[in-house]
């Protein structure tokens, strides 16, 4: 029993000694962070740092509200967010459960548990979620744009084709790639990026039609971690 007492005090000596309990008095400070999926709001936009809108060109100043409600056509309870109310297209949506959900229209998708869905518009609008900086500092990026939308009609018809930025202030690129998923671009990451940010400025993670020209089956996911390190 002595020797099991020692062996104890030993234990803890050591966990004290190498940082792993905290002082007393020490505070413990996190990191502020954001996560796009998880925080977003189909019911109110803005919301917090968070807007959902469209622009047309990848560095278009103006960004319009996509203001219009939307519901998947085939299962209007379980994808829902926001539209372009003109119609074009563009399109932010998320799979309300908690689990995979698996649409039931003639093309179906099959959407991670709350994962969002990003979809451009007909005429190139580009679908947008934008982060507004809430301080000054140092902010780092970390995700990945993905193919959603499987279906592939193939060569000189319609597949999965998509052009994604992340652009700063819509003057500065941040990040750029495409997706294609005929060749095999199923889906294409940033890590750790950081951006010095001003109260007020701006991220815009954006998905534009891409190379084909049309936005047939151009559904991309989003996964994405702002967190701020200064």
């Amino acid at each position: 029993m002595k020797l099991k007492m020692i062996l104890a005090a030993l234990v803890v000596l050591s966990l004290s000694s190498s940082g792993a309990f905290a002082q007393a008095g020490t505070p413990i400070t996190s990191i502020p962070s954001w996560e796009v999926a998880s925080e977003f709001n189909d019911s109110a936009n803005p919301s917090g740092v968070w807007s959902y809108c469209t622009k047309l060109t990848t560095f278009a100043t103006s960004c319009s509200p996509l203001s219009a409600p939307y519901a998947e056509m085939y299962d209007p309870t379980d994808i829902v967010g926001w539209t372009d109310p003109t119609g074009s297209g563009a399109t932010i949506a998320h799979n309300v459960h908690p689990v995979p959900f698996t649409t039931s229209n003639p093309y179906p998708i099959t959407v991670p548990a709350h994962a969002l869905a990003m979809s451009p518009g007909a005429g190139g609008q580009y679908a947008v979620l934008r982060f507004k900086a809430p301080a000054k500092g140092s902010y780092k990026i970390s995700g990945q744009f993905y193919v959603l939308d499987a279906t592939n009609f193939g060569p000189g018809v319609y597949w999965n084709t998509t052009d994604v930025e992340i652009v700063k202030n819509s003057t500065t690129s941040v990040f750029s790639s495409t997706t294609d998923y005929l060749f095999g671009l199923k889906w294409t990451s940033f890590t750790s990026k950081t951006v010095v940010m001003n109260t007020g400025d701006t991220l815009d993670f954006q998905v534009g039609y891409g190379s084909n020209g049309n936005n047939y089956f151009d559904t991309d996911g989003l996964n994405a971690v702002i967190e701020k390190i200064k």
